[in-house]
Order: structure tokens, then sequence, then C-alpha cells
């Protein structure tokens, strides 16, 4: 069920590839306003030239969205190496007042994946046979015969 309210921490599961684990990502839901501009940081004028920026637009616009992540998810190294986790929440004895900066220095990719699916990610679960039609729908390819006829 999706809750229509503010103040609302909800939760991105990604499985990272770097780590081999899923991460669990906290994040408040964009208001309109933030989606329209969020469109339109992803692409900018430079003189008679479009630019196109949607790292930097997804890499801002996902630490925007950013609140939290689940315990244990992710760690710094101490002076011998050894993983030491720390935490987003400021009740907790590992909370480090630096985690978003952390997070999105070293860990970008989950940041622009959090805006990406977010702001980008309406469209996931569409049946393809209802929007292309049958024809369409499936991995694109065509058999010989198919091909041959459409000579």
């Amino acid at each position: 069920m999706r809750i229509t309210a503010p103040g609302v921490r909800n939760e991105l599961v990604i499985n990272d590839s770097i780590s081999g684990t899923q991460i669990i990502l906290y994040y408040r839901v964009p208001t309109t306003q933030e989606r329209i501009r969020y469109s339109q940081s992803l692409f900018r004028r430079e003189r008679n030239k479009i630019v196109y920026s949607v790292a930097e637009g997804r890499q801002h616009w996902g630490k925007e969205l950013l609140v939290g992540f689940r315990e244990g998810d992710f760690a710094v190294e101490d002076k011998k190496g050894k993983a030491v986790p720390y935490s987003s929440d400021p009740e907790n004895k590992q909370y480090r007042e630096d985690w978003k900066e952390l997070v999105c220095t070293y860990a970008p990719d989950l940041v622009e994946f959090l805006a990406l699916t977010v702001f980008e990610g309406a469209t996931r679960g569409v049946n393809l046979d209802l929007v292309l039609g049958e024809e369409a729908a499936g991995t694109g390819a065509i058999s010989d015969g198919e091909a041959d006829e459409k000579k």
C-alpha cells in the first residue's frame, strides 16, 4: 500500500553488485515541484548546446531524498583495515554525522539508482502486451520466415 502523507519513510531494496549483498536505503517521496526540478536537472544549456547531465542530476536528487539506510549495510575501515559499521540513525551508538556524505561519495551508484527508481521508475510492472500489442511485445526477435515476408 502506498501511503500518501508527508514524513513517510520509504524503503528501496537494492542488490548491490559491489558488496554482493542487499542494501536497503530509506528515502522520502519527492514533491511535485521536486519532480519538475529533477527533470530539468538532467539537461542544461551551455551557449548553443544542450549538455547531458543525468549522472549529476541523479546524484544531487538521490542525495536530497536519502534519509537513511538499514543498520549494518555500510561500514568504514579502521586503521587496522577492519570493517566498522556505521549508522544513519542518531539514536544508534554507531551513528556518524557524516553518514550521508560517506554514502554519496563512496556509493554514488546506489544514490543514482535511488533517484532513477523514485523519479523515473513509474513504468515498472507495465504489461508490454497491453502497451505495445502482442506482436511488439517479447524479445523483438523475428523468425527467418517473418524477415522474408517483410522484404
